[in-house]
């Protein structure tokens, strides 16, 4: 038998659920699917638990994971008409400047688990040392007066 549980995490706390169990023995290379339950909530890790064999398990008893995918659809939409942070070049190898229309606004850039890398504040006008970083992809929280958005960026 096997169980799939997963779930999506935000500043350390579940926020969505997926779930797949089967009570049949599986002799063979089974592709399995399960959907989560709220797939929009914003999320900054995963976690996967699987479990083979149920409560009696026989010698050979054996789980081979040979391909995890996770496959989502970004419906999120884009407010064309105001731009309130201008975020270049991205990717960067040096310095990630942030142009904001609000004026004054603070920022934090994320590593992919959600640790903090850089944080500061601005009038106006950031220029964002990211020449010490690996390279890999991060996330930037831009806060002004009037909005908030997170946008992925890449270093080189």
């Amino acid at each position: 038998s096997l169980n799939v549980i997963a779930y999506t995490k935000s500043a350390g706390m579940p926020v969505s659920y997926a779930y797949f169990a089967t009570g049949a023995t599986m002799n063979e290379y089974t592709q399995i699917e399960a959907e989560f339950d709220d797939p929009l909530t914003p999320c900054d890790s995963i976690c996967i638990l699987i479990l083979s064999g149920g409560f009696q398990t026989s010698e050979n008893t054996m789980l081979k994971v040979d391909d995890v995918t996770l496959n989502y659809s970004n419906v999120a939409v884009e407010d064309h008409q105001e731009h309130t942070f201008d975020v270049y070049p991205n990717p960067a190898s040096e310095v990630l400047n942030v142009k904001s229309t609000d004026g004054s606004f603070t920022y934090r850039l994320l590593d992919l688990t959600g640790r903090q890398i850089r944080t500061g504040a601005a009038d106006g006008r950031a220029a964002i040392n990211v020449s010490s970083l690996p390279a890999g992809v991060y996330m930037l929280q831009l806060n002004s007066e009037s909005k908030t958005i997170t946008q992925k960026v890449i270093v080189r």
